[in-house]
This record gives structure tokens, C-alpha cells and sequence, in this order.
């Protein structure tokens, strides 16, 4: 049971992943059609780099996380992937010509410094794309907080299952809990708590953000709607309405 819950999970993460990143490339084509110079990207946050493949059939591709995941070299051979936070990074000024990340943006822990050296590392021409979680994702997923909760009460003695232990567990330990932490509903990446993370995910606080650190904000687009993929209650849509994304794509430069 465990590991086709697993399975779906995975394959859920996978298409709204594939999908997203397709969205992400035709909306900034889009917005700069009249722009067919070579560009040297830098994706911050890239995990297994599941968009990588996409992303290197238009750019020249660096990649940059807390670590490089082995499976994922193995697998492709990509080279430019380094590990490097991207609060200190070790590119020359003015290097990147795109700055790319996707649900990253609200795991980091101290934002601002972030922004100063994304800023440092492009020129006053470069592009910045970031596409961050609304409050809707964040509502969305309250389902899937609760089955994992439930998932960790059915299987905390089974070792056969610890990955749903060691899920749960990355936020805080639930020994000796009282019941109404499993009843409390949390917020996502950096920001627990969840009527703090609801504000921060509107639409327009994210936009406030990058305006406050220097950003010129040139297009908002929604990109899909869609659930937790541990939990997946909706199927995954593309959707034009601002008002009813999981994730929305801004597209930036630094204010002059």
C-alpha cells in the first residue's frame, strides 16, 4: 500500500513538474519574443533537477543547491551543477542573463540577503523568473497535512514505513504531543505558522516583497492549479486566472 501511495505521489510531483516548467518557458518566449541572443541561466534551488532537461534545450544551464543529488548526475552526466547557497554564491557580478527558481523562494531562511546577491549576480538587463506557491496551493494542501498525520499514527512502529516518520518529523518531533498537534494545521517552507504563511502566499504580498527589495515587477502569470502531491485531491489544470493558481510566474528586473 505504502509504495504505491508513493508511487502516485511521485508520478503527480513528476507531471505537474514537466507541465509547469513547459508553461514557464512559452510564457517568458512570450514576453521576450523579439530576443533570440544565446543565455546563460542560473536555476538556484534545483533539487533533482527535474527541469533541467527541459531548461537546457533554450539556455546555457548552471544549477545550484545545498547539495548535488547523486542520482540525478549519474542519470544525466550535467555537469554545471554546484553546491552553494544562494545567499553566498561564488559567480563574478553581472554573470547571468536569467535567474530561474520554482518553489524555492519560501524555503530559504533569510530572504533579503538572497535577493542582494541574486541582484550582485545579474546585470541590470537580466531577467529574473521566480515562481512561488499562492495561498490557494497552500489551502489545497491541508489535506495532505492531515494524512500525514494519520499516515505517521498508523505506521510510527513500522520501520517499513519511516519515510512518512522522517517527513513529519523535519518540523518538529511529535513525541509526547498533545492531540491538538495533530489537529493544528501548518504553514509550508520557512514560515510554520499558517495564517502568517497564508498572507505572505497572496498574490500581492509576494509582489510587495520583490518590489521592497528592489525588483521591478513586469509580468504575473498563472501557471497550474493543483494540490499537495502527497495527498493530490485535484487533477492537475492549466489555468488562466490569477485568482484560482496553485503557482504563479513572476517575471522581474532589477529597478533602475
Amino acid at each position: 500500500m505504502y509504495k504505491l501511495l508513493k508511487k502516485y505521489e511521485n508520478n503527480y510531483r513528476r507531471q505537474k513538474r514537466e507541465i509547469e516548467i513547459k508553461q514557464i518557458i512559452k510564457h517568458f518566449f512570450e514576453y521576450k519574443s523579439n530576443d533570440s541572443s544565446s543565455k546563460k541561466v542560473l536555476e538556484f534551488g534545483s533539487g533533482e533537477g527535474s527541469q533541467l532537461s527541459y531548461l537546457s534545450s533554450y539556455f546555457d544551464i548552471y544549477a545550484t543547491d545545498l547539495y548535488i543529488p547523486e542520482c540525478f548526475l549519474k542519470k544525466t552526466g550535467f555537469n554545471n551543477y554546484l553546491v552553494s547557497n544562494i545567499e553566498n554564491t561564488p559567480f563574478c557580478d553581472n554573470y547571468f542573463d536569467i535567474i530561474f527558481s520554482n518553489h524555492v523562494l519560501e524555503h530559504l531562511e533569510n530572504i533579503n540577503k538572497a535577493f542582494t546577491e541574486l541582484k550582485r549576480i545579474g546585470h541590470n538587463k537580466t531577467v529574473y523568473i521566480f515562481c512561488v506557491p499562492t495561498n490557494l496551493w497552500l489551502l489545497l494542501s491541508v489535506p495532505a497535512q492531515y494524512f500525514n498525520k494519520a499516515m505517521k499514527i498508523l505506521n510510527k512502529n513500522s520501520k517499513k514505513n519511516s519515510n512518512y516518520q522522517q517527513e513529519y518529523n523535519r518540523s518538529e518531533s511529535v513525541q509526547g504531543k498533545k492531540v491538538i498537534d495533530y489537529v493544528k494545521i501548518k504553514g509550508h517552507g520557512v514560515e510554520r505558522n499558517f495564517k502568517k504563511c497564508f498572507n505572505s502566499f497572496k498574490i500581492n504580498s509576494w509582489k510587495k516583497l520583490f518590489i521592497s527589495n528592489g525588483f521591478s515587477v513586469k509580468l504575473i502569470k498563472p501557471i497550474l492549479l493543483y494540490s499537495a502531491s502527497e495527498f493530490p485531491i485535484i487533477p492537475i489544470r492549466k489555468i488562466n486566472s490569477i485568482n484560482l493558481c496553485s503557482s504563479v510566474m513572476f517575471i522581474l528586473e532589477k529597478e533602475n
